[in-house]
């Protein structure tokens, strides 16, 4: 069996059986229902959605690589703390995995936990794909704790006009930026704004004028806190990559790994 979908408002069980290179995708409809994995040889998982109450993984010893993209949906009126539960046991779960990609959504969703301190640690994990929303980033230190090991990190910075923050300061400085990230690519994905909207001028200025404040703090952040970081990625537009004037700006950093290689691209927007 190479795929598998499950859509049931029942709880239901995989079979031990299931093949290592089996691809499990669960679709979420509107329905309270609860799914639980049970699958010791499953290698990947991806999870879509944002109307499951309950989702219990089970005995995942060989999970390799998860994708998530769910905002953990429950009913109206349920507690955080009763939520916080529904999370921690979902993440427990999966806390053998060595590759994760976590959406905007789902950032969102944890970060009311994320704000108060780390949540949850993925010992095994050495690879991350993230996408952050910019005005998320204040959070990131704290993310960054659960991944103690993690060597590789690739950052998707969503930009919401709506969502501008005023200020961004980078100062707890987790475990795995220290002494383990050696790969750390950060890439510019889209600017959002609000339907309808027009912008002027003088807001294409202040949205540039925002960009570069984050993209400054965030490179920086990394390049003076990482002791073994072999490789700096930066992908942005030519738009930004014009008002950031990176190049002169990384002079002005302290690089805490000499061996750190940093390389600049363009996208094609």
């Amino acid at each position: 069996m190479q795929n598998s979908s499950l859509v049931c408002p029942q709880q239901n069980r995989f079979s031990h059986a299931l093949r290592q290179a089996m691809r499990t995708r669960i679709p979420f409809g509107r329905q309270e229902f609860a799914v639980e994995v049970d699958a010791p040889r499953l290698r990947y998982i991806n999870i879509r959605g944002d109307q499951s109450y309950r989702f219990v993984a089970k005995n995942l010893s060989s999970l390799f690589m998860v994708d998530i993209d769910t905002n953990f949906y429950v009913v109206p009126g349920t507690s955080l703390l009763i939520k916080k539960g529904i999370i921690l046991n979902f993440l427990s779960g999966i806390s053998n995995v060595r590759h994760m990609i976590i959406s905007q959504p789902t950032l969102q969703a944890l970060s009311p936990y994320l704000e108060q301190g780390p949540i949850f640690k993925f010992r095994n994990l050495s690879r991350l794909e993230a996408s952050f929303c910019t005005v998320l980033l204040q959070v990131l230190p704290n993310f960054l704790y659960s991944f103690p090991n993690l060597k590789h990190l690739t950052l998707y910075l969503v930009y919401l006009e709506d969502l501008q923050p005023h200020d961004l300061e980078l100062i707890i400085v987790p475990w795995c930026l220290l002494f383990n990230l050696e790969f750390f690519e950060i890439k510019e994905v889209i600017t959002v704004k609000k339907v309808g909207t027009k912008r002027g001028r003088n807001g294409q200025r202040n949205v540039l004028k925002h960009k570069k404040m984050i993209w400054i703090e965030t490179v920086r952040y990394i390049l003076e806190n990482s002791l073994v970081l072999k490789k700096l990625i930066l992908c942005f537009s030519p738009i930004t990559n014009k008002a950031l004037d990176i190049s002169n700006e990384l002079l002005t950093f302290k690089k805490r790994s000499e061996r750190c290689e940093i390389f600049i691209r363009l996208t094609s927007r």
